[in-house]
């Protein structure tokens, strides 16, 4: 049914649904509500008539929140329809079939769209994961897939689904795929097996083990100042120094005399025999 038709159809038939089984029978409305709602009805009629899409699903939308009813239900997705939201008209279509306080003009439109409209050009999608899935997040299109709805066909509005694998908040899997109109596709996210990274495994080998360079470090331990390596330092030297020492003595053939004078000042005194 072409747009124009079925919005003919909407002003004939659902206008005169919401007057009579959708917001007079609304429970807990007041009067200003029902009026709200239905001057929304109305303005988004008069967008639909325009082909103003997303305008009429808007007032629809909001007219639907005030005054829940199957007439504006039908709107609603005759509005979603165009716009290729099928799934959710699809959902709109069904509940309006099962409310009782539908009349058989609304029931007849809403079995007309959805069997004509909606139904033969939903897509169907199947998200297959290879790999492990501990800690992984599924979403397409920025929303997430229930664990639940991995691996069977789903129902999809037509057009581009990018699907990506998250794990610890980054994609580590990412596919596009096109789902035509009425067609079934299936895609396959490859998810690569958690690796470690250098830092984890750099601090779970060596996070006990103190670095000599640390000054910090003269703390760790308990076993003295035997353990501390300045003091080991400091024995090396000491003993580097008397090496030298027993070197000169052992090469110069016996005591040296001594320099007089005074070595107090920066200057000496003196005579060197």
């Amino acid at each position: 049914m072409p747009p124009r038709t079925r919005l003919a159809v909407l002003l004939g038939v659902l206008t005169l649904g919401l007057s009579i089984t959708g917001v007079a029978r609304a429970q807990g409305t007041d009067h200003e509500r029902r009026a709200l709602a239905r001057s929304l009805f109305e303005e988004g009629l008069r967008f639909g008539q325009a082909e103003q899409w997303d305008q009429a699903a808007d007032r629809f939308e909001r007219a639907y929140e005030l005054a829940p009813s199957a007439a504006i239900a039908t709107n609603l997705a005759s509005a979603l329809i165009p716009l290729g939201q099928l799934v959710r008209a699809s959902e709109l279509l069904r509940e309006s079939l099962e409310s009782p306080s539908a009349s058989a003009p609304v029931l007849r439109l809403a079995q007309s769209l959805l069997e004509t409209e909606v139904e033969p050009r939903l897509g169907y999608l199947t998200i297959h994961v290879a790999g492990p899935m501990e800690g992984v997040t599924v979403r397409r299109n920025d929303v997430e897939v229930p664990r639940a709805a991995l691996g069977v066909s789903m129902p999809v509005d037509p057009g581009i689904q990018g699907i990506e694998a998250v794990r610890s908040g980054r994609p580590v899997a990412v596919e596009q795929v096109d789902v035509p109109e009425g067609q079934r596709v299936e895609v396959t996210l490859q998810v690569p097996a958690r690796v470690p990274s250098p830092e984890s495994v750099g601090t779970g080998a060596f996070a006990d083990e103190p670095s000599l360079l640390d000054p910090q470090a003269d703390d760790v331990g308990d076993g003295g100042i035997a353990t501390r390596w300045w003091f080991w330092t400091a024995i090396g030297v000491v003993v580097a120094a008397a090496g030298v020492t027993v070197a000169l003595l052992l090469t110069s053939g016996g005591a040296a005399e001594p320099i007089g004078g005074n070595s107090d000042p920066p200057w000496l005194e003196g005579s060197v025999p």
